[in-house]
C-alpha cells in the first residue's frame, strides 16, 4: 500500500518523518509495532570454527520452541550457490519430475524415491558412509562437483532395477534403501558394461536384503558392511554371505503374511512382477502403478482364493492372507470379474474368453490348473504347489552358479 518506504525505513525512521507517509488514524498502529520489533531481544549464539555437524546439534538443541530442521533442509542451505546455479530443492524437483524437459524418475515410474534416499546416494559416492553425521560433513563443493554423476549412476541403478530384474516401479521395491548400494555400484562402475557374473551377484545381493529383512533396523551400519560387498561384485568377486545365509522352505513362505509394507513380501512381489503377469480375462498385460501398490486392498493385488470365500470354507484370516495366496491382476479383472467367487467358477469364465490361459496363469507362477488344485478348490494343495513354484525362483536368486 505504501511502495515508496522501505520495513528499514519504517523501522528506524522518526515519528516525525512517518506523519508525512501514512495517515494519521494509521500512525498509532504504526508507532505500536515499531516500538515491538525494536524492543524485542533475539536470542542469538555465536559458534566460531565449528564444523556443520556440530552447529546443526547446537541449532537441534536450543531450537526447543521451532520444528527442527530436516537433514534434506540442511543440506539445501549448505550446498546453495547462485554462482553455480545449484539449489538442491530444485535439482531434488527436476529429478524427480523434470515436466518433460529431461530424463526424471516419474517417467520411469519411480517417482516415489524420497529425498533421504537421495542423499544417501551421494554420501556412498563421496564417502562410502550414509549416516547423518558423515552427509552433514560433505563439502559444499564436492557435492555439487558429484550431483550430476551420481545422478546419472541412480538413473543407470532404475534402468538396472527395471529391466533386469523387472522391478518397474518403485512401489515395489523392497526398501527404497536398496538404490543406495545399486547407485554406487554404477558411480564405481562408471562406463563399464555390466557383466552376467556382476549382474548375478547383484541380483542375489537384491534378494538376500529383501528376505533377510536387512534394512528393518541398523540401516547406516549395514550399509557401511555391504557397500564392501559391492566392492567385491565390482571387482567380480563373490561377497561373502558367511553366518548370514538364508534356508527358506515352502512353510517359511506359507506362513509369512501378506503385507505391502513388508520387505519379504515385497521381495516375492518382485519375483512375480520379473515373468510380467497377463490378464486373467485377456492374457493382456497387466498394467503396474505405484498409486495401486499402497495397501493391501490395493488394485493391483488379488489373494487367488478370495478371502470371504476360504472363510465361509472354514480357513482362518492367517491362512487365507499368505502371501503364496497373493497375484497381481488388473483392476477389472479383481474387482469386477473375481469378487468373492471360487477359483473353479471364476477360472472356467476366464478360460472361456481367454484361450491361452494356461499360458497367463504360468505368468502368475502358476504352472497347471489341474496339479495346483484350481479346478477341485483345493487350497491347501494350490498353497503347496504354488510355495514350491515361488521358492524355486527364490533359491535360483539367491544360490546363482557363478
Amino acid at each position: 500500500q505504501y511502495p515508496s518506504i522501505s520495513v528499514y525505513e519504517i523501522l528506524n525512521g522518526s515519528i516525525t518523518d512517518l506523519v508525512d507517509i501514512f495517515p494519521r488514524e494509521e500512525l498509532k498502529k504504526v508507532e505500536i509495532y515499531q516500538k515491538r520489533l525494536i524492543g524485542y531481544d533475539f536470542s542469538t549464539i555465536v559458534i566460531n570454527d565449528y564444523p556443520i555437524d556440530i552447529a546443526c546439534e547446537v541449532f537441534t538443541r536450543i531450537n526447543t520452541g521451532g520444528k527442527e530442521l530436516t537433514l534434506f533442509e540442511i543440506m539445501v542451505a549448505k550446498t546453495y550457490d547462485q554462482e553455480r546455479n545449484f539449489d538442491l530443492v530444485e535439482k531434488y524437483e527436476k529429478l524427480i519430475d523434470s515436466e518433460d524437459r529431461e530424463k526424471d524418475l516419474k517417467l520411469a515410474n519411480y517417482d516415489t524415491v524420497p529425498e533421504i534416499t537421495v542423499l544417501q546416494c551421494v554420501s556412498a559416492c563421496l564417502c562410502q558412509q550414509i549416516r547423518r553425521q558423515d552427509i552433514l560433513k560433505l563439502q559444499k563443493q564436492e557435492f555439487i562437483d558429484v550431483w550430476e554423476q551420481v545422478k546419472s549412476a541412480l538413473f543407470d541403478a532404475v534402468d538396472y532395477l527395471r529391466t533386469r530384474l523387472r522391478v518397474v516401479v518403485s512401489g515395489l521395491l523392497p526398501y527404497n534403501t536398496l538404490l543406495v548400494p545399486l547407485t554406487y555400484f554404477f558411480f564405481k562402475n562408471k562406463s563399464h558394461k555390466l557383466t552376467l557374473h556382476q549382474d548375478k551377484l547383484l541380483t542375489q545381493y537384491f534378494f538376500w536384503v529383501s528376505f533377510s529383512n536387512r534394512f528393518s533396523s541398523s540401516v547406516e551400519a549395514k550399509m557401511t558392511v555391504d557397500l564392501k560387498r559391492i566392492d567385491e561384485i565390482l571387482k567380480g568377486s563373490k561377497p561373502s554371505y558367511l553366518n548370514e545365509e538364508l534356508h527358506l522352505t515352502v512353510d517359511i513362505l506359507k506362513s509369512h503374511k501378506f503385507a505391502t509394507g513388508d520387505a519379504f513380501c515385497k521381495g516375492i512381489l518382485c519375483i512375480l512382477s520379473y515373468f510380467e503377469p497377463r490378464s486373467f480375462a485377456t492374457n493382456g498385460s497387466v498394467i503396474l502403478d505405484n498409486s495401486w501398490l499402497k495397501a493391501s486392498t490395493s488394485k493391483n493385488y488379488h489373494h487367488f482364493f478370495p478371502k470371504s470365500y476360504l472363510k465361509r470354507s472354514g480357513i482362518d484370516e492367517h491362512e487365507a492372507n499368505s502371501i503364496l495366496n497373493i497375484t497381481i491382476v488388473d483392476d477389472h479383472t479383481n474387482k469386477n470379474e473375481i469378487r468373492a467367487k471360487p477359483p473353479s467358477i471364476y477360472m472356467k469364465n476366464f478360460a472361456e474368453s481367454n484361450n491361452k490361459v494356461d499360458v497367463t496363469m504360468q505368468t502368475h507362477l502358476i504352472d497347471d490348473l489341474i496339479t495346483f488344485g484350481i479346478w477341485d478348490d483345493n487350497y491347501t494343495r494350490f498353497i503347496y504347489q504354488r510355495g514350491q513354484r515361488i521358492l524355486k525362483e527364490i533359491n535360483q536368486r539367491l544360490n546363482p552358479d557363478v
